[in-house]
This record gives C-alpha cells, sequence and structure tokens, in this order.
C-alpha cells in the first residue's frame, strides 16, 4: 500500500461523536474511499483501546473487543480500480463497515462508563 493522507480531522471528529451517541459510523464512511475506510477502522478501534484502557485499568486486554470482530486483510483493498467491479473489494468494504459499528458500540459502552 502506498503512504496515504492521514484521516481528517473533522472525520475524527464526527466518529467521536457517533461513540458518545452510539450512532453508527458505518452510513457516514459510504463516500470514503478504502484507504479511508481503513483508516477509520484503525482510529475507531485505537479509541475504543483507549476508552477500554481507561474504564477498565489494567484488567483490559485487545481481546475484549477483539473478540467482537474478526481479522481483516487490508491486502484486499486496491490502491487503485473501481470499488463498484471489484468482488472482494465490495465484502472487504462491507466487513469493515460492520466491524467499525461493532467497535462502535463497544467504545461507546466504554464512554458510557467513564
Amino acid at each position: 500500500m502506498t503512504k496515504q493522507n492521514p484521516l481528517k480531522p473533522e472525520i475524527k471528529l464526527e466518529i467521536l461523536k457517533r461513540i458518545i451517541k452510539a450512532e453508527p459510523v458505518g452510513p457516514m464512511i459510504d463516500a470514503l474511499n478504502p484507504h479511508e475506510i481503513i483508516q477509520v477502522h484503525r482510529f475507531v478501534l485505537e479509541r475504543a483501546m483507549d476508552f477500554g484502557k481507561a474504564i477498565k485499568g489494567p484488567s483490559f486486554s485487545s481481546s475484549d473487543i477483539t473478540k467482537y470482530i474478526k481479522p481483516i486483510n487490508y491486502e484486499n483493498f486496491e490502491t487503485s480500480g473501481s470499488v463498484a467491479g471489484d468482488k472482494n473489494l465490495l465484502a472487504a468494504l462491507e466487513t469493515t463497515r460492520k466491524q467499525i459499528d461493532i467497535i462502535v458500540k463497544i467504545a461507546h459502552q466504554y464512554a458510557k462508563m467513564g
């Protein structure tokens, strides 16, 4: 994968708002390209980890989150080409989108506990 621009601050802020309100993030990423979607996935996972560590302390483990999701092979995300014609890419994007919403729910639960 080539180096990509970082996720825009306004996207990060919108994601954080949605985590706090327990609103799904999936619908807002429809307009993003595959690499931005990967960045959203990573950002949401990192925030869930941050919230989990802050709330649960040393007893928190990444498996508290990852037990709800399957690993994603980011190699399915091509650096160029059309999303519309690539079934592998479409499947990877849909899996990622669903996982983002699952992680947002987990992060919301941790945020609510704080």
